[in-house]
């Protein structure tokens, strides 16, 4: 770790409809994760954002970031993202998953551009209810192996205070593809946004662990209120 800070733009191009040109706005980063540490050249930046687009991409040289595609006729509502297997994947409040692509390739004027590739899964998770005023965060990881692409659903019930239970699941590529239920055994799960990691514990068969880095915990005498900062770099390939 060598401490260095890249300096992200603050403003987001955006493609208009029918090819109308491209405006660019202010944004606000929410989560980021990196497909490889700077400087290397194949590093690029993902982010959940607060603009007039949900998600943007960027690579060092850019001034500004790129929007995500469109993709289908509904606008998409990224809660987390993540970076697997070369993709880009974010899942969203609906379960639904999306995953992207950039690729850089040679502009008219001879400077690199970026071109973004996705692919849309429409993966809702069946027979899994949400109780009454239940609210549900979702959290993208690879599993432990870096075989699985894991999704963590967090249920919060506010009467109760705090996260009242969890379900961990797998992506299930096929026709159709499926989250299924996944059992994590023998590992541990560090939770959070565009920073969860998974790994092996040492013990084959042993139960599996969960720690949601955002929780926060008030009221005890030994409550703990989570402010640690995880830098983005730390959620790479």
């Amino acid at each position: 770790r060598t401490g260095e800070r890249v300096a992200l733009p603050e403003r987001v191009r955006i493609p208009l409809e029918f090819g109308l040109g491209v405006i660019t706005c202010p944004m606000m980063i929410r989560a980021a994760v990196m497909s490889s540490a700077p400087p290397s050249g194949a590093c690029l930046v993902a982010a959940v954002t607060s603009s007039q687009t949900n998600l943007a991409f960027w690579r060092p040289g850019m001034e500004c970031w790129l929007s995500a595609p469109a993709v289908g006729r509904f606008v998409r509502n990224a809660e987390d993202i993540t970076y697997h297997d070369g993709w880009f994947c974010a899942v969203e409040s609906d379960d639904d998953l999306v995953c992207y692509k950039p690729e850089i390739a040679p502009a008219e004027d001879g400077a690199p551009s970026l071109t973004i590739r996705h692919h849309a899964y429409n993966l809702h998770v069946h027979g899994h209810r949400t109780a009454p005023r239940e609210i549900v965060s979702r959290y993208l990881l690879p599993s432990a192996s870096g075989a699985d692409l894991l999704m963590v659903k967090r249920f919060i019930a506010p009467t109760r205070g705090g996260t009242c239970r969890f379900q961990v699941f797998r992506l299930q590529e096929g026709l159709p593809a499926s989250w299924r239920l996944y059992k994590m055994s023998g590992q541990v799960l560090f939770v959070g946004r565009a920073c969860s990691k998974a790994f092996y514990t040492g013990h084959t068969g042993g139960p599996g662990y969960i720690y949601f880095l955002d929780d926060v915990y008030t009221g005890g005498p030994h409550s703990v209120a989570q402010q640690n900062e995880y830098p983005c770099v730390d959620a790479g390939g």
